[in-house]
């Protein structure tokens, strides 16, 4: 049980427990819906993307980078003579 769901189920006088708003019961049914798509998405993007880099020849995106801004500071500076 959430701290929630403890909050709003308090004891009453006679020992009997009340119900909580609708709100609560369907809270942990939405986060383990919640959690398996997030885990059934994040594993998906995963093997595809083991697949893809076995597969073709993905390119280095930091070493492209680091290229790309060597070329553009040597356009910056002119040579000098």
């Amino acid at each position: 049980m959430t701290l929630t769901m403890l909050l709003y189920q308090k004891n009453t006088v006679y020992g009997e427990r009340q119900p909580g708003p609708p709100s609560c019961t369907a809270l942990p049914a939405l986060r383990a819906d919640t959690v398996l798509q997030f885990l059934l998405g994040f594993t998906f993007g995963n093997v595809v993307g083991m697949y893809l880099a076995q597969k073709y020849d993905i390119p280095n995106v930091a070493k492209k980078l680091k290229e790309m801004k060597k070329d553009l500071d040597a356009k910056k500076n002119p040579p000098s003579s």
